[in-house]
């Protein structure tokens, strides 16, 4: 797989400008730079041409390269890596703040995004089908997923952890609040609740909350570790998600988060 057209590699050589590695990703290390593409379109209304020449590249490339469906369920899709030229099947839960850009895209700019909103849908779906299969209810850090039809008919799970910890990762809930917003659906107001369940049950210490290092253990051994993004986004969007949709606090024509979270007010 050569075409990475719409891509850009997760590392970059200062002193030559040119790709330092062949790993591409919406993950870990690339999710920023494609959250703030989207975003930076946003603020200047879409009159940037160069930026919207590159949020269409984007969006064009993870279409065509990293988006895939489920082979168990049609509603579940899912973001692969490539690395040295070939697709990884893991996605991780850093990536699933993309659902979240991606209907921002599609429902600031409908007649050139709109099309792109029911991808969004699905990999939200399938983020959150990485919370619903664990012991815990809570994301591992990294997650595969069958691609088998057969793995439906033997009740197998469609999501399996690869990194099985947890650090109170809050990009789910940020898309959540997103869809939750734009469609006023309570839906995703129920799967916040079930997120928020869970952190209450397994990551509520004496004073705070802590990581788990294995999802699928109900022991749930702590890592003893509060991230500061757990109160930044985290506790933030599960907060903002059961306000009145009618009435946001911070309506997206008129503020952008950045990816801590943090509102800025957009400006004529």
């Amino acid at each position: 797989m050569n075409d990475t057209r719409g891509l850009y590699p997760h590392l970059i050589n200062v002193n030559t400008g040119k790709p330092a590695s062949d790993r591409y990703t919406w993950g870990g290390m690339g999710d920023s730079f494609y959250e703030y593409l989207i975003k930076q379109l946003v603020v200047v209304k879409g009159k940037d041409q160069t930026k919207f020449k590159l949020v269409k590249e984007i969006i064009d490339g993870l279409e065509a390269r990293l988006l895939v469906d489920s082979a168990v369920d049609p509603s579940l899709s899912f973001l692969v890596e490539i690395n040295d030229g070939q697709p990884s099947y893991r996605m991780d839960e850093l990536a699933c703040f993309a659902p979240a850009a991606l209907i921002l895209a599609a429902r600031h700019f409908p007649d050139d995004f709109g099309h792109i909103e029911s991808a969004a849908n699905r990999l939200l779906n399938g983020c959150y089908s990485a919370w619903d299969s664990t012991m815990t209810g809570l994301a591992p850090e990294v997650f595969t997923w069958d691609m088998k039809p057969r793995f439906f008919y033997e009740h197998k799970p469609s999501v399996v952890p690869v990194v099985k910890s947890y650090i109170l990762r809050p990009e789910t809930l940020e898309s959540l609040y997103y869809f939750y917003v734009y469609t006023k659906n309570p839906v995703y107001q129920d799967m916040a609740w079930d997120i928020f369940n869970s952190l209450y049950t397994y990551c509520r210490a004496n004073s705070g909350y802590t990581g788990l290092y294995n999802v699928d253990d109900i022991e749930y051994p702590w890592d003893d570790r509060e991230e500061s993004f757990f109160f930044a986004e985290t506790l933030k969007y599960l907060y903002l998600i059961f306000e009145d949709p009618h009435h946001p606090r911070f309506p997206f024509d008129q503020w952008v988060f950045n990816t801590e979270a943090h509102p800025l007010k957009i400006k004529n």
